[in-house]
């Protein structure tokens, strides 16, 4: 055998091979064996005879008698190999724990099916020219040769090629790697001329007349392919398990048979491949038809096939890889950053797998794992100009060691010259270290090898004007309107320079050329140019009339629907929107429409309408995380609603809805737990806490929960020590807030309240709260002084704090100073439904004679907080004084 079929044998045919294995694993071990050379003997002869299925059996019971010894390993690896099982044979050897060249040169054979070509490299190099090797150095020679090739390392090749030509039975061999060189130069008359030598030398040479068959094939020579093809069957013997060898060439003739119209023969090659293993041809088909589904953009078809294949075939790599690719395209990052962990090889993974699983990590909070991931793939595959590109731009994107990611970007771009926009990324990391002579190089560079790429163009036009180069800019503008004087970007990039200039009026011009023109891509962005500048100018409705046909060209566009309830919400016109949505007539097929419909309703608490709204819109969009975080979110706020009326069933129900469609959501899970503690449901809390958050909260959110539970359920010290423990995590307002609350109250220690307010602006030196604490306790112990010195503090650092602003009102009204009522009224305005607000705010009022108004402000409060004495004092006196 001359390994070709190890190079195109492809993986699917691993499912074939599980089943079968699995079958032979049933079978179970031989017992009472205490004759490893006996049980070595039957091997060998079980493998000749092809009864794999015994021989795996005596082979097993001969590393398990003889565990240090190679000869089981040997036996049992060369069937692996044979049927295609090349992963297993990796497992079985690669842990090395026998030192033998007899099973170092299966574990090459299995690393150069597998294409991990550097591993192979790695086992053989110390076998060639070793003696340990005795009549395998021919079988060393090749196996080296080809990685080499594969690597691409020609000179290595032509060094292991010479010295075969030099061994007296090397010359098969080195025919074989003349032809494999030469189809890898795209030279296929001169591999087939090697070939055709090596076959009148060796007629079963097995090797030789598959790849004869597949240049035949390429070549369009159907009935030449059919005879390679056949008479490289007719070399192999029968077995139990059907070879991969044979697998291949099976595969092969029934494609020329159906292609010369044979149908019926080829029906009969089908059969004798299903018929081998009816499992294993169910689920190849279900892989083809997971594909077939994925291709066409059914991810939740895919999806459910791909898990059927995983519980059948839990160690296939194949339909592993692609649910991660599905699961990663679904928004699933957990289960494809899983996938992806156990399944992939830095080796060998493909670019398109590489990035996949790039974006499922970085997805899923895993930057630091994306790029230990990108790097280890860039070393093992140094010449894959996809894997570099997607390791640089991780760095670029995540602005990491900079300087290494231009190197590795720039290698990429030697490696394929035709990424261009690479070079973007190039310019950006250069930008971020202050260089833009070199980044404006990059741009320039792109932009001249790929004039018409839009993305390019964009960038260095954008550029430019970034940086300040106004002439270069409109030299570059007048050069490209007047070589594409009726390009839809000509008029565009003049209508976004125009606009950038503030001059809107020549900017809508350009603009409404633009999108005339054939060009739907430029079109749309002409709309968003227009619908902007109508904006600038002021005329609102141009503005929303502009979105609306953006909306009916693209009904798919979210950022659309987006921008144009902003500018109706802007120019007072947002109840108009639902019936102005319903005018259009979109599609039904586009799940958008209902979404905005469901955002809309949302604003204005129509929360029934915006769930029929977003329920419509999921049916549509098949599982759409977007879609799926709305909804939960509008369950949430019925779930309030439901909770405000005094709904409990309702409002637990509903938030249950939240959960199941945004199981990560902590949020909701809190509010839950929290629906039961206010109904006195504390075992049921804790319930909760204890099945809902085993994946979806960090440590310090699951003791804040904890805590909370303590607290409501009577326990202040245990729920002290579960804040305490968050609180040491990770220290947030939300966790002081509850330490300081459980600290102030009788039952614990209350003078411990003040020092922990010291401790929370220590460890928390941005945030107000702990300064509107002590400026509380400094007011309720007369500092005034102290108090509005930190009432000020917390304002100065944030100017919207109701609280502060109150309460210093009444600091100031106090001693007489006439800031008092405007500072209440700026509590007011921030908080109008406030009670403790309202009266202060009411109380001023009053007293500075604006009876009236002060009256019905203190009326409002006492709505509010009917059993409020001193809301009620305060109105009866208001009331006094009108009369």
């Amino acid at each position: 055998m001359y390994g070709v079929k190890i190079m195109l044998f492809q993986f699917r045919w691993f499912l074939l091979v599980t089943t079968f294995l699995l079958m032979s694993c049933s079978s179970g071990e031989k017992q009472g064996a205490d004759n490893a050379e006996r049980h070595l003997k039957s091997a060998k002869i079980y493998e000749k005879q092809g009864q794999f299925r015994a021989a795996m059996l005596e082979a097993r019971n001969v590393i398990q008698l003889t565990p240090d010894q190679p000869e089981g390993y040997e036996v049992l690896a060369g069937i692996y190999n044979k049927i295609g099982a090349f992963s297993l044979t990796i497992s079985l050897l690669e842990p090395r724990s026998v030192e033998s060249p007899s099973i170092d040169i299966p574990l090459a054979e299995a690393y150069i099916a597998s294409k991990k070509y550097r591993s192979a490299i790695g086992v053989l190099e110390p076998l060639i020219g070793s003696e340990s090797v005795n009549g395998m150095a021919i079988l060393v020679e090749r196996l080296s040769a080809e990685a080499y090739l594969y690597l691409g390392d020609t000179d290595k090749f032509d060094l292991r090629l010479k010295t075969l030509q030099a061994m007296p039975e090397g010359e098969h061999t080195a025919l074989y790697l003349e032809a494999a060189r030469a189809l890898s130069e795209q030279k296929v008359d001169e591999a087939q001329r090697y070939l055709t030598k090596l076959v009148a030398l060796d007629a079963q040479a097995f090797d030789a007349l598959t790849l004869l068959g597949d240049i035949s094939l390429f070549k369009n020579d159907l009935s030449g392919a059919e005879g390679f093809y056949t008479d490289a069957l007719s070399t192999l013997n029968n077995a139990d398990i059907m070879l991969a060898d044979k697998v291949f060439v099976l595969r092969r003739l029934i494609e020329v048979l159906i292609r010369l119209g044979r149908s019926t023969e080829a029906y009969a090659y089908q059969k004798l491949l299903s018929d081998a293993n009816p499992d294993s041809y169910a689920a190849q088909q279900k892989f083809d038809d997971a594909m077939q589904l994925y291709t066409e953009g059914d991810l939740n078809g895919a999806a459910a096939l791909l898990k059927e294949l995983r519980e059948q075939f839990p160690q296939d790599k194949g339909s592993a890889t692609l649910l991660g690719v599905v699961a990663q395209k679904q928004g699933d990052n957990e289960l494809a950053a899983q996938l992806f962990d156990e399944y992939l090889d830095a080796e060998t993974v493909a670019p398109s797998i590489i990035q996949a699983a790039a974006l499922a990590k970085f997805g899923a909070q895993k930057s630091d794992e994306a790029v230990a991931m990108l790097k280890a793939a860039a070393e093992q595959q140094p010449d894959s100009a996809g894997i570099l590109a997607t390791y640089g731009l991780a760095l670029v994107e995540l602005n990491r060691d900079l300087g290494e990611a231009t190197k590795i970007l720039e290698r990429s771009l030697a490696l394929d010259p035709n990424q261009q926009r690479l070079r973007l990324a190039l310019a950006s990391s250069y930008l971020q270290r202050g260089n833009q002579e070199q980044a404006l190089a990059q741009l320039k560079k792109a932009y001249t090898e790929k004039p018409q790429d839009f993305l390019i163009q964009q960038a260095y036009y954008r550029t430019l004007l970034a940086v300040g180069k106004r002439e270069v800019l409109e030299q570059e503008l007048s050069k490209y309107r007047n070589a594409n004087p009726t390009s839809a970007k000509a008029y565009f990039f003049a209508g976004w320079y125009e606009f950038e200039q503030k001059d809107v009026k020549a900017a809508i011009k350009s603009f409404e050329e633009a999108r005339k023109l054939d060009d739907a891509m430029i079109s749309g962005l002409a709309h968003i140019g227009l619908a902007q500048s109508y904006e600038a100018e002021g005329e609102l409705e141009s503005a929303a009339q502009i979105w609306q046909q953006a909306i009916k060209n693209n009904p798919a566009s979210l950022q659309a629907y987006s921008n144009w309830v902003r500018v109706l919400q802007k120019s007072k016109q947002l109840e108009s929107a639902i019936p102005r949505l319903n005018k259009m007539a979109l599609p039904g097929e586009y799940w958008q429409p209902d979404f905005a419909r469901a955002k809309i309703y949302q604003r204005f608490g129509k929360l029934s309408e915006a769930l029929e709204s977003a329920k419509a819109a999921l049916v549509k969009a098949s599982s759409n995380p977007v879609v799926e975080i709305l909804l939960a979110a509008i369950y949430q706020e019925s779930s309030m609603q439901s909770l405000t009326a005094g709904d409990v069933v309702s409002a637990r129900n509903a938030l249950l809805k939240s959960i199941e469609l945004a199981p990560d959501n902590i949020s909701y899970i809190a509010n839950l737990i929290k629906i039961e503690l206010d109904s006195g449901n504390v075992a049921a809390a804790q319930k909760i806490l204890d099945d809902l958050t085993s994946e979806s909260a960090t440590l310090d959110v699951k003791h804040y929960l904890q805590g909370m539970i303590h607290e409501r359920g009577g326990d202040g010290v245990a729920a002290l020590v579960s804040y305490r423990a968050a609180w040491a995590i990770k220290p947030s307002d939300l966790m002081g807030d509850a330490i300081f609350n459980l600290l102030r109250t009788d039952s614990l220690r209350p003078e411990l309240a003040a020092d922990f307010l010291h401790d929370w602006v220590a460890v928390l030196p941005q945030s107000v709260k702990p300064l509107l604490y002590l400026a509380m306790f400094a007011q309720s112990e007369n500092n005034t002084t102290e108090a509005e010195r930190l009432y000020l503090e917390v304002l100065e650092r944030q100017s919207n704090v109701p609280a502060a602003l109150n309460n210093l009102a009444w600091i100031y009204a106090d001693r007489g100073d006439k800031r008092a009522l405007e500072t209440a009224k700026k509590a007011y305005d921030l908080a109008p439904k406030s009670p403790a607000i309202m009266d202060t705010y009411g109380w001023l009022l009053v007293k500075s004679g604006e009876l009236k108004a002060g009256h019905d402000v203190l009326v409002a409060a006492l709505a509010a907080a009917p059993q409020n004495k001193d809301i009620q004092d305060h109105v009866a006196f208001a009331k006094a004084q009108l009369k």
